[in-house]
């Protein structure tokens, strides 16, 4: 089976002018909740320009690393007359937030079916820029065109968590044309040309924690095939906001050695609402 979904739900409780802090996303106590990954010691990117980057070296091979904030042509120089101006950072230390201005519903309409269906909750990073959640393009503008017969390819491995992930793009009139599906049986693969840098919708059924599981090959201009480790992209998927209205609630602050301080929301009399999407 190409997928294994696994994971943990999330709900976010806001608790509207309690706290001085406007906004604040507060996750909801769960005692049974275990942390048997190290997602938590990650760098989270939460908002602004995100970019997955294609690289390639002969020392490294291929191989893929994030970049965030705007992407102009300054910095270090790569050897190949490009600048970037902006700091790599490794999968394995990132993860990328899809916060509760991630959330929509899905579709309805032939070409949306990929969704399962209309009005369920739908959590996308989309490619048009949205304050609160991060803008995540690829990016292949740090390749160089001369090393390679044809474009790099993508291919999704797995998913690890606890729904299904759709990447997709919608073009002028709003139809999707979808790239990746981990709902169906089908080979998902994205060739980027080299030297683009293109943004899409990256959407999850399900709020939790998943691991996306990617290789990337490509064929070198002198006509070898190579083909990258298999490399993992982290996102922590929050879902809806939820508001406290009533029933007891105390605000819980808690310590763990591996995970740092934490805010949480304690009290089994508590009751909260979800707020439509």
């Amino acid at each position: 089976m190409k997928i294994r979904k696994s994971g943990h739900r999330f709900v976010t409780l806001t608790l509207a002018g309690l706290l001085p802090m406007a906004g604040t996303a507060l996750a909801q106590h769960d005692h049974d909740h275990d942390h048997d990954h190290d997602s938590h010691h990650a760098e989270a990117l939460r908002e602004g320009h995100v970019d997955l980057l294609v690289l390639y070296e002969e020392t490294e091979g291929l191989h893929m690393a994030l970049a965030a904030g705007e992407h102009h042509d300054h910095g270090e120089d790569d050897g190949h007359g490009h600048d970037h101006g902006h700091e790599h950072l490794e999968l394995d230390g990132t993860e990328i937030v899809a916060g509760p201005a991630a959330v929509t519903t899905t579709q309805s309409g032939e070409s949306w079916t990929f969704q399962g269906g209309e009005g369920h909750f739908l959590y996308v990073l989309p490619q048009s820029q949205l304050h609160g959640v991060p803008f995540l393009g690829i990016n292949t503008e740090e390749l160089v065109a001369d090393d390679f017969q044809s474009a790099p390819r993508m291919r999704l491995l797995e998913v690890h968590g606890p729904g299904d992930f759709f990447l997709y793009q919608t073009d002028g009139f709003g139809q999707p044309t979808v790239l990746m599906n981990s709902a169906d049986a089908g080979e998902d693969i994205y060739s980027p040309p080299v030297g683009t840098h293109v943004h899409m919708n990256w959407a999850f059924t399900q709020p939790g924690e998943y691991e996306l599981h990617f290789e990337v090959e490509a064929t070198l201009s002198g006509g070898t095939e190579i083909t990258s480790d298999p490399q993992v992209v982290k996102f922590h998927v929050t879902g809806p906001a939820h508001y406290l209205r009533e029933g007891h609630a105390d605000i819980a602050l808690a310590y763990d050695p591996d995970h740092g301080t934490s805010v949480h929301i304690a009290g089994e009399d508590a009751h909260h609402h979800e707020e439509d999407a």
